[in-house]
């Protein structure tokens, strides 16, 4: 049979998919409600026992429904168990003082942070639900009890089903995805117990309450009572309580009904507080349901086995849903096959009390203890839900059987101190590790519950072992067999048979105090997968004790992260080391073989099956993946003044954190808030974040965060705008006040008419401004406008005889008025007067008279008139200038009448002009001709003319000089040598020189000719400026004409001189010698004089044949320039001549081939002789070897190897000096080392074979 476990995988729009949780005591998440415990009889300290297994585990331990307090972090190392405490605190209560001792009435202070809070991450007060005991110090109340009021022993007040729910939800979280386990333990000496959480397994949506109606809560003990305590795990979570109210009886019932329902947000807790305590009024048999998932404590304080006994204790446990009840259970007796079997020895005798309380889930159902069916009290062998049947432990165990699921509850005692616990069914449940610790230092009993076949490995040998956390063996202390302390392993009646029957042992081991110890079967142990181990333990003190289970109730459990916080994230899920085939909805295949991991991307159902188990899961955990997303908005703008909302629309429908920042700073007056409104401040810029976190199982937080940019500019200025009236002139702008920042708009007649600064209406009404930022921030401005018409004015212009006055002037404006006047040829006005009219006198020509009248209205308006004298300007052509010889004809307008012509030669003479001379001065109406003679300036001087102008009234005069010159010759200059003389190659500039006379051609033309004789003068293409670049010998002219007929001509010469010749040789010469390069002797040829050499001399060195470009360093200005042996290469030398001219030319400098060897060191016996030769390779056309010593080299032989031999004992050096075919040299040195031979002596003798000679 298949083993199948499902897994239902949501995703919602707000939603993503995320691997499920644990279904096991093993688990990564724990919800717990730690149940209240009377300060009567002890509380305190209330301990959570944490241990990871393969991996260190980052736990956080959080009570999300109550902000205050602050969450526990710590770090679990693999393989160990961590503690938390939580202590009672205040006035006159009971707990260990500083020597460990228990002791009444203590005063202890409450711990407070920092900042002056409570630190109830400390406190046992703020995680017991439903507390009656309040936290006084200094006589004051500093934490209050959860109840609305008390009076004597009972909560008071309750008005409302609200009234009790508490935010006291305990969350206790693997944060890594490393998987712990956790047990809450009250851990004092009188009135402890233990409640192991069950994980996900404690997770359900129908609870069932067990309980026990065999023992009553003391009556010395007022207030101690039984409770149901539940916690929700989501938001919006509806528990509904499902009871008879004949039978139950709590704090807060409804006066009518047998149901009531209240809703619970995340961590917030709900408590069923019994009214009485009396045994037979328990709440047993209330069924709880809930929308969504939930866990519930149950637990039962200060209960007594018999009043003969004063003896009483807190029983209780973490339950498990309905929907992972059994229909098989062992229960086994905690004490058996020891020596508190039957008695329990302390000071007398103690009784010894195992019962189990059987609550049936579905109705009707049959029920068997051994194989037996039992019966109700009216003799029925079915039960319904609600009822329920109580029977002792006997033997080492009983197997109980049912035809539905039931809920087994075990009552059991040690000298009439009480412990209980949920048992775990047989199917698919137990472990194969756990790890508890022993509290108290009396009896400690241990249970174990497992197949036969689990018990030996096929060698006989255990298959269990037990160490404590520091690695140290504790086998033998648990299943070492001992008189007294254990009889073994036992068979549980009517379990099975063979391999397959259930067996039980109990041992009283003696194991440390307080140190975590493990009980896991062997790595190498072979077990299946529905046939682990259970595991209880009973610890007791002498005065109390605890009983609990550790064992796992789902055998395959699937792990892995709670939550995925942004999309795209992969999910992990993985058993609890099982390998199992894994299956999707979406496939119709395995999406995993045989493995106990995967991977998986998309939303949907996901299972596992393990081949070869019995072992059934129909259990469907359905997960909701919170991930807070939103959108802020895009980054933008406001303006001043404008309410900015930011946020969410509607708080998430889940429990979280709000947190604002605004411009870095967290703002701690805004958390919590999903939504902020804030007023925009002028010119700030505002960086908004908001960060949402929500706590998801699994996870230390899911958090989301979006930022947003509001820059908020400014409102443009009141002073841009006009008045809400205004008054123009007609023609005149509308004008708002400029501000580069801003953007304008007018309308009119509800159209845009302008986005300029101004407008130039022509109509009146009302006009609409609006001015505006580049954010769009603006003001709005209507303006009702009256145009005002503009004066008129009008002026004339005038003419007048020369030396007559002008007069100007307007009239018949309104009082109020203001004129000014402007004389345009001295740019100036006159001051402005007031009145009705105005005038102006102009003395003399003004091309420009304006008048500007202002009237009443501000309204101004110009005119403006030239005046003028009649034939002001007789000559319009100015001074003249004509060659000898040339021709002259002026004119002036021939509308005059009466026309004089006179002449003056010297203007600055005394006398007055005299008439003119014909024929050279001919005057015939209103044209003068005249005549210059050859070779003299004659007639040049100032001509008069006058005349009547009738039609004007106005008499005429006037006149103009007249210079008469020789006939220009150009003076041609050149640009670089005063004689016209260039290199070959070279260009010169010829241009011309017209000192004193500086004057202005018409054109120029440049023509050439080889010879220089008239005829041969070619016009050169182009060459029409006053200058030009020749470059090539021979004559070349130029011609200039002027407007007046005074033409000029010149002629020059260029010369071309040749540059220099010479010739350059090679270089070469051995390495490490030097190479003188310079000109080859008898080859320079100047072409310039006499000179045999070179004026200058430039050095480079560079590549021959390649460009050189930009600024080339000038290595020498010798005549010859020297080599090293370091700095072979091309060298260019540049010869000038005399003149300027210059060549260039190139030469190598390069090295023979070095002449480089050497010689290795050598040692012969004086007995040996040695030859030496010409190394391989060496291309030497001669050598010589040397003999080294002090006094000099000594010259052996030449071109010949020579063997040296017959040399004592000694070290000789010897020296080898070859030629190359180029004249260089080389030499090396080595030295001979002689060493002397062995010397011994020989005589005759014989041996026989297989003997040795030794030589000594």
């Amino acid at each position: 049979m298949k083993k199948l476990t499902r897994i239902l995988m949501l995703a919602y729009s707000i939603m993503l998919l995320s691997p499920i949780a644990v279904l096991a005591q093993v688990d990564q998440t724990f919800w717990f409600v730690v149940p209240e415990t009377t300060r009567e009889h002890a509380k305190t300290p209330g301990v959570l026992r944490i241990t990871a297994f393969q991996n260190a585990a980052n736990v956080r331990i959080s009570q999300p429904a109550n902000p205050d307090f602050h969450p526990i972090e710590l770090t679990v190392p693999a393989g160990t168990q961590q503690l938390v405490e939580f202590h009672d605190y205040g006035q006159n209560i009971k707990g260990y003082n500083s020597t460990g001792a228990w002791v009444e009435g203590r005063n202890v202070e409450p711990p407070r942070r920092g900042d002056g809070s409570l630190a109830l991450e400390l406190m046992l007060s703020a995680i017991e639900n439903g507390t009656l005991d309040q936290v006084r110090w200094n006589n004051s109340v500093v934490l209050d009890h959860d109840w609305p009021g008390i009076s004597g022993n009972e909560p008071t007040g309750v008005s409302s089903l609200e009234d009790m729910i508490f935010n006291k939800g305990l969350l206790i979280e693997s944060t890594n995805g490393a998987d712990i386990s956790v047990y809450y333990e009250i851990a004092n000496p009188r009135n402890p117990e233990r409640f192991n959480l069950k994980g996900q397994n404690a997770l359900g949506t129908e609870f069932l309450i067990p309980s026990q109606n065999q023992f009553m809560n003391y009556s010395g003990m007022r207030r101690s009572r039984e409770k149901v305590d539940i916690v929700a795990t989501e938001d919006g979570t509806v528990v509904t309580i499902n009871y008879d109210r004949d039978l139950h009886n709590f704090v807060g019932k409804p006066s009518s009904g047998n149901s009531f329902s209240v809703t619970l947000d995340r961590g917030e807790t709900f408590v069923l507080r019994s009214n009485t305590q009396s045994r037979e009024q328990q709440l047993g048999g209330i069924f709880i349901e809930s929308t969504k998932d939930i866990a519930v404590t149950i637990s039962d304080d200060s209960i007594i086995e018999s009043t003969s006994y004063i003896h009483y204790d807190l029983v209780g446990d973490q339950l498990i849903p309905t929907s992972i009840a059994g229909t098989r259970y062992i229960a086994m007796h905690p004490s058996f096959g020891t020596r508190h079997q039957d008695v329990y020895e302390r000071s007398g005798t103690g009784s010894v009390s195992n019962q189990v309380f059987i609550w049936p889930v579905g109705d009707p159902t049959g029920i068997r203890i051994n194989g037996v069916a039992v019966k109700q009290p009216g003799g029925s062998e079915t039960f319904s839900r609600g009822d329920h049947y109580v029977t002792n432990i006997s033997g080492n165990g009983i197997l109980i059987e049912s035809d539905q699921p039931v809920i087994v509850y075990q009552i059991s005692s040690y000298g009439y101190e009480l412990g209980g616990g949920v048992l775990p069914a047989l199917e698919c449940t137990g472990s194969k590790s756990v790890t508890f610790a022993r509290i108290y230092d009396e009896n400690f009993f241990i249970q174990i519950l497992t197949k036969k076949k689990n018990i030996l490995d096929e060698n006989g040998n255990n298959n269990f072992e037990v160490f404590y956390q520091d690695g140290t063996s504790a086998t033998n202390a648990i299943f070492g067999v001992t008189t007294g302390t254990s009889i073994g392993w036992q068979p549980i009646a009517g379990s099975g048979s063979g391999d397959e029957q259930w067996y039980s042992f109990v041992k009283l081991a003696s194991l440390r105090t307080g140190e975590p110890i493990t009980v896991k079967f062997k790595d190498a142990a072979k077990v299946d997968l529905d046939e682990l181990f259970h595991l209880s333990v009973l610890d007791a003190n002498g005065a109390s004790m605890s009983y609990g289970y550790f064992s796992s109730y789902n055998s395959i459990s699937i792990a892995g992260p709670k939550a995925i916080c942004k999309e795209g994230d992969k999910i992990e899920l993985r058993t609890n080391g099982v390998l199992v085939n894994w299956f999707s909805l979406t496939s119709t295949t395995p999406i995993a073989l045989n493995t106990d991991i995967v991977v998986v991307e998309e939303p949907g159902e996901y299972w596992v099956e393990s081949l070869n188990s019995a072992c059934e899961s129909s259990e469907h955990v359905k997960i909701d993946y919170k991930i807070p997303r939103f959108e802020l908005g895009d980054d933008g703008a406001a303006c001043p003044g404008e309410t900015i909302v930011l946020g969410l629309d509607e708080p998430f429908d889940f429990a979280a954190e709000y947190i604002w920042t605004i411009n870095g700073s967290v703002r701690t007056d805004l958390e919590g808030q999903h939504q902020i409104t804030f007023t925009a401040v002028e010119n700030t810029t505002y960086n908004v974040q908001l960060e949402v976190i929500t706590a998801v199982e699994g996870l230390e937080t899911c958090n989301y965060s979006q930022d947003v940019t509001i820059n908020v500019g400014v409102t443009p200025t009141l002073d841009v705008l006009l008045n809400a009236n205004e008054a123009i002139c007609a023609g005149s702008e509308l004008r708002a006040g400029f501000d580069p920042d801003l953007s304008y708009e007018w309308s009119f007649g509800g159209s845009i008419i302008s986005t300029d600064t101004y407008i130039v209406p022509d109509a009146e009404g009302v006009y609409t401004l609006r001015v505006y930022t580049e954010d769009g921030c603006e003001l709005i401005q209507d303006i009702d406008l009256t145009i005002n018409p503009l004066p008129i004015v009008v002026l004339a212009d005038q003419m007048a005889c020369p030396t007559q006055n002008g007069t100007f002037s307007v009239s018949g404006f309104p009082a109020g008025s203001s004129f000014r006047w402007h004389n345009g040829n001295t740019d100036t006005w006159t001051t402005r007067v007031s009145g009705t009219s105005s005038s102006y006198t102009a003395t003399t020509p003004i091309e420009e008279i304006t008048v500007e009248v202002t009237d009443n209205n501000e309204c101004v308006a110009k005119d403006a008139a030239s005046f003028g004298w009649h034939n002001e300007v007789v000559f319009e052509l100015g001074d003249q200038l004509i060659c000898y010889s040339n021709e002259l004809e002026v004119k002036i307008n021939s509308n005059f009448e009466n026309y004089v012509w006179t002449y003056k030669a010297d203007p600055s003479a005394p006398g007055a002009p005299v008439a003119l001379t014909s024929p050279n001065q001919v005057p015939l109406d209103h044209v003068l001709t005249i005549q210059a003679e050859s070779n003299t300036d004659a007639w040049s001087g100032r001509y008069y003319v006058t005349a009547q102008d009738e039609l004007n009234g106005c008499p005429v005069a006037g006149h103009f000089d007249l210079v008469i010159a020789p006939v220009p010759v150009f003076d041609l200059v050149f640009d670089k040598t005063a004689d016209g003389r260039m290199c070959s190659g070279d260009t010169i500039k010829i241009s011309f020189d017209d000192e004193p006379y500086n004057r202005e051609f018409e054109t120029f033309q440049w023509s050439y000719s080889p010879t220089g004789i008239d005829g041969t003068y070619d016009n050169i293409a182009g060459a029409t400026f006053s200058w030009y670049e020749a470059t090539i010998d021979g004559h070349y002219r130029l011609y200039g004409t002027m407007d007046n007929g005074c033409d000029a001509a010149g002629v020059t010469f260029v010369e071309t001189v040749e540059s220099p010749e010479f010739e350059l040789e090679d270089g070469a010469a051995c390495p490490g010698e030097d190479i003188v390069l310079r000109i080859t002797d008898g080859t320079y040829i100047s072409h310039h004089g006499t000179e045999t050499v070179p004026e200058r001399y430039e050095w480079i060195t560079g590549t021959e044949g390649e460009e050189i470009t930009g600024q080339v360093d000038i290595l020498d200005t010798a005549a010859s320039y020297t080599v090293d042996s370091d700095n072979r290469g091309a060298y260019r030398l540049t010869a000038y001549n005399g003149f300027g001219c210059f060549a260039a030319r190139w030469a190598n400098a390069v090295s023979y081939a070095d002449v480089d060897f050497s010689l290795d060191d050598k040692t012969i016996c004086d007995n040996q002789s040695y030859t030496l030769e010409l190394p391989a390779g060496i291309a030497a056309s001669s050598y010589t070897w040397y003999q080294v010593i002090p006094s000099g080299d000594i010259e052996l032989l030449s071109n010949l190897p020579i063997t040296i031999s017959d040399k004592e004992e000694g070290i000789y050096t010897y020296k080898l000096v070859a030629t190359s075919t180029d004249g260089c040299t080389g030499e090396a040195e080595m030295t001979l080392t002689v060493l002397p031979a062995p010397k011994f002596t020989l005589e005759d003798g014989a041996i026989c074979p297989g003997e040795s000679i030794s030589i000594e």
